[in-house]
């Protein structure tokens, strides 16, 4: 679970049900609550995001895909200009970009 939890933008929902779907019922017995579950699966995820997330320069970031959208088909990073000395971002819901 901590593994795919590292690999995968699945939620947290999604990836119990792929575990739950090919676990013993022993092993699904034996589970914690989905809440503990869901606690390990962020922490796990935050570990691997700040390990990759410290570059050495802005030339060098990469935005991680989490961040990028907000849900299926929602963009929250509009816009990234590109690697330079000047690089900049843009991030917004495409709902507030709207009201704007």
């Amino acid at each position: 679970m901590r593994s795919k939890a590292k690999t995968t933008v699945k939620t947290t929902q999604q990836i119990v049900t792929e575990i739950s779907e090919v676990a013993t019922p022993g092993v699904i017995a034996a589970l914690p609550t989905i809440r503990s579950i869901s606690r390990t699966i962020r922490r796990q995820r935050c570990s691997t995001i700040i390990e990759k997330s410290r570059p050495k320069h802005l030339l060098y970031l990469e935005i991680p895909h989490c961040y990028q959208y907000l849900g299926p088909n929602k963009k929250f990073l509009l816009h990234d200009s590109g690697k330079s000395e000047q690089r900049f971002f843009i991030f917004m819901a495409q709902t507030n970009l709207q009201i704007l």
